[in-house]
């Protein structure tokens, strides 16, 4: 089920992260530019947590690996 939607500020460009909630905790997914980029599971994680997560990431601070 999505919980929320954190979009890239400053940009029209579609870049945004997606926080979904899960059986076992949650889900990010990562779009750029419009398209599905990479997903990521975290499990005993607060929404908190997970919500640093995206917003890093659109800050340029987390970088997607693999």
């Amino acid at each position: 089920m999505l919980l929320t939607s954190f979009y890239k500020e400053g940009t029209d460009s579609g870049t945004r992260a997606e926080i979904h909630e899960i059986r076992n905790g949650y889900r990010v997914d990562y779009y750029t530019a419009g398209a599905f980029s990479k997903k990521e599971v975290f499990e005993s994680k607060s929404i908190d947590f997970v919500q640093n997560v995206a917003e890093n990431w659109l800050s340029g601070v987390k970088a997607l690996n693999g």
